[in-house]
């Protein structure tokens, strides 16, 4: 038994990037390893708030005794160096829309390829005429035989008989056999032979070679989202948020501190208005952050400064980041109290508040000065006094 590291690289919903995290398994080799630390992964609580999961990469301290095992690791290594700059950095510098930091990230990712090839060619010198295969796809070699068994067993015999041909090929370092092979579990589909080759479905955490959670959960659509993402700056452009819009599990997150979409029929039906759809929790009276429905939650409105209480249920969840990072907050709540501050003074009700009355009179000041009708410091005098009264 040996101990390795399994890197998954993922999307958090909760803070809007993308990062990666270890697990440490102990198996008999990397293949063990692969398929163990997925288990260990589907274990976690931290899985339900994770999107776009992928098995970036297994490491493993290796002994210069066995030399396939030790040139096996150190290309391993490399590999997870090129798809964490692939899945993490990249997609990381995409979002923020940085074109330096995604030039930065691809020459740096060349660089890791440099090194997995000359890995590759001195494994080549010392280890080829003894019989070592490929450290740069001993992996994938593993899983290719896998493969034509499946071929076997679904009856499609020919395409069977072109992949044995060519891993056997790519297993005597023939670089278009490699080549091909790299290919195929690049793409999850390749050629060997003439024939077609897919094995897109084999690349799920259930099939042969486990590699992503979801084979429909990709990168770009994060991006994309972020990229896009339509920004909220007036009461006019706000939309009454609801369950498309939240984190998924956000249900049973801790709430704290988190945008809130509150469900619009927990509100009565003149109050179902934008404004009163997104909620930040200060504190939950009845237990620590539960998941019960009935657990009470004081929240405050971001906007209208209304503190009120609400159940865990009458939420949809918590609001996605990029949903969040793109609403106006500052400039809403200003429009918002003008609004309401108008419709307040219309009504009688109030007096105008004191802060916009004083942004009157430096409108007023600003407006004799150009005109010279009155002397400015005398008006300003003037408007001081009537606030003091």
């Amino acid at each position: 038994m040996k101990e390795y590291s399994v890197y998954f690289s993922f999307y958090c919903e909760q803070y809007g990037n993308f990062n990666d995290t270890a697990i440490k398994i102990d198996a008999a080799d990397q293949f063990e390893a692969r398929s163990k630390a997925w288990e260990a992964l589907d274990k976690t609580d931290d899985i339900k708030f994770m999107s776009c999961v992928k098995l970036c990469g297994i490491t493993w301290k290796a002994s210069p005794l066995d030399m396939q095992d030790y040139f096996n690791a150190q290309a391993a290594l490399e590999k997870y160096r090129i798809q964490y700059i692939e899945c993490v950095d990249i997609p990381n510098a995409r979002i923020a829309d940085i074109p330096d930091k995604i030039k930065g990230c691809e020459q740096e990712r060349y660089s890791q390829f440099g090194s997995l090839y000359t890995i590759s060619c001195i494994a080549n010198d010392f280890g080829k005429a003894h019989g070592m295969l490929p450290p740069t796809i001993y992996e994938e070699l593993h899983y290719a035989k896998e493969f034509c068994h499946i071929l076997d067993r679904n009856g499609e015999n020919e395409k069977s008989w072109a992949l044995w041909e060519q891993i056997e090929q790519a297993e005597t370092w023939d670089n278009g056999a490699v080549f091909s092979i790299r290919e195929l579990f690049k793409n999850g589909c390749g050629m060997a032979g003439g024939h077609n080759l897919d094995f897109a479905d084999q690349f799920g955490k259930d099939g042969v070679y486990p590699v992503y959670a979801d084979r429909a959960d990709y990168a770009s659509q994060y991006i994309y989202r972020w990229t896009n993402a339509r920004e909220y700056k007036n009461l006019d452009s706000l939309p009454f948020f609801g369950e498309n819009d939240i984190i998924a599990n956000s249900q049973t997150m801790d709430y704290e501190y988190q945008t809130l979409v509150l469900k619009k029929e927990a509100l009565p039906p003149e109050n179902q208005t934008p404004e009163n759809s997104l909620w930040v929790v200060n504190t939950e009276i009845k237990g620590n952050h539960g998941t019960d429905s009935d657990k009470l939650i004081t929240a405050e409105n971001p906007i209208t400064g209304e503190i009120a209480d609400w159940e865990r249920s009458d939420f949809h969840g918590v609001l996605r980041s990029e949903k969040t990072e793109n609403i106006n907050f500052k400039a809403i709540t200003a429009e918002y109290q003008a609004r309401n501050a108008e419709k307040e003074h219309s009504a009688g009700d109030i007096k105008p508040s004191i802060l916009k009355t004083v942004e009157d009179n430096k409108s007023k000041i600003a407006e004799s000065d150009r005109t010279g009708k009155q002397d400015p410091v005398k008006k300003q005098e003037n408007s001081i006094d009537d606030l003091g009264g």
